[in-house]
């Protein structure tokens, strides 16, 4: 079973320049130099270990411009994880949060991370935990954090974080196998011509 690599992915959603392509780029140690726009949709794999087991992990950047939100939803449908990236020194930053959450209701991530980037451009003004009262009923596992993406370490725990959220431990009894059973057939044995 060692060859077994648990897969996992991550959207990442939110405003334009929200920073979104620098969390992951921080993540994934890739200089934050000449970062440019996201148009349409980026991608990026990476293998990590998540709980002493590796695991492929793939980070899906979507564009934040109003533009490209009708794209977002065929990405996140089937996300083990979503990040909702704001920008912690923007005066609207709630109201996009409410708007990604909204839009999350249909597609039911295991975990969400509502992430505050740009820590170190300013102190954080807003409740984000009132703005994600009304969510908190969902099913979802919702994670809260302020971070710089100027400091990998932060950006990392916060993904680390949310993978053992919902990696379980491999054990024998949490692979099922459904086996399958082949018969032989035998052609009939009735002639084909009269």
């Amino acid at each position: 079973m060692d060859s077994f690599v648990r897969r996992y992915k991550c959207c990442f959603v939110g405003d334009y320049g929200a920073g979104k392509t620098c969390f992951i780029r921080s993540v994934l140690g890739i200089p934050l130099d000449n970062v440019r726009t996201t148009l349409g949709i980026d991608f990026f794999t990476a293998s990590m270990c998540v709980r002493n087991e590796r695991a492929s992990v793939t980070f899906w950047d979507t564009a934040g411009a109003e533009r490209y939100r009708s794209l977002m939803h065929s990405y996140i449908r089937d996300s083990d994880i979503v990040f909702v990236v704001y920008d912690i020194t923007s005066p609207d930053a709630m109201s996009s949060v409410e708007r990604c959450l909204r839009d999350l209701e249909q597609v039911s991530p295991s975990v969400v991370a509502v992430v505050g980037t740009k820590s170190d451009l300013g102190q954080l003004t807003h409740d984000v935990h009132e703005t994600i009262q009304p969510w908190t009923r969902q099913q979802w596992k919702i994670v809260t954090c302020v971070c710089s993406s100027r400091q990998p370490a932060s950006t990392k725990k916060i993904v680390q974080k949310c993978l053992r959220l919902i990696a379980e431990p491999l054990k024998p009894g949490n692979i099922k196998l459904n086996p399958v059973r082949l018969k032989p057939t035998r052609p009939p044995t009735g002639k084909c011509c009269a």
